[in-house]
């Protein structure tokens, strides 16, 4: 069901802005698949190291 939900959402989306914990709980590969079109932001810490390899966006206003 989440797949399902998550493909309706970033379909009917321009931006997305997605939580780091896509990388613990594995639907980050299967987000940038489907929003391979979008302009897709990750947000907070648990991405850091992951976004930095990938040069993935990221935004954490409590980092540096």
């Amino acid at each position: 069901m989440q797949k399902k939900s998550n493909k309706k959402i970033i379909h009917n989306s321009d931006v997305l802005v997605v939580t780091g914990s896509t990388v613990a709980n594995g639907t980050f590969e299967d987000i940038m698949a489907m929003a391979s079109d979008k302009r897709v932001i990750f947000y907070g810490t648990t991405i850091a190291g992951l976004a930095a390899l990938m040069g993935v966006e990221r935004f954490c206003p409590l980092s540096e």
